[in-house]
């Protein structure tokens, strides 16, 4: 499984776009996934919600200072809303994955194209 970190450069709200939740989620098996589009110009989900992402009750909110750092599961279900305030909210995002031996789906969103590739942390 994948990790996601995010470390934010701005207070992280609920009415600028803080990170939401669903506890427990990488629990359950993953149904829906993102991917490329044909085109590759963009991505969209494939596959079927399960009733993790049906329910808006089950989310929580994780505000965060600036500076904070913030990691999840991969496979946790998380969402964001929009920017609805006036101030900004600036991340950086850090996604690690597996890999020597790691196979991945070829319309996965996160594996490099033609415009570049990943940078390695590791010797393979």
């Amino acid at each position: 499984s994948s990790g996601i970190n995010a470390e934010y450069g701005d207070d992280a709200r609920e009415d600028n776009g803080c990170l939401w939740f669903i506890p427990g989620s990488h629990k359950e098996p993953a149904t829906l996934f993102m991917n490329r589009n044909e085109k590759g110009t963009a991505c969209e989900f494939v596959g079927q919600k399960n009733a993790n992402f049906e329910d808006d009750g089950s989310y929580v909110s994780a505000p965060a200072k600036a500076g904070s750092l913030v990691l999840i599961h991969g496979d946790v279900v998380h969402k964001s809303f929009p920017n609805t305030s006036e101030d900004p909210r600036n991340a950086f995002t850090f996604h690690c994955y597996e890999g020597k031996g790691a196979t991945w789906a070829e319309t996965n969103w996160n594996l490099p194209t033609e415009k570049g590739t990943f940078v390695h942390l590791f010797e393979q």
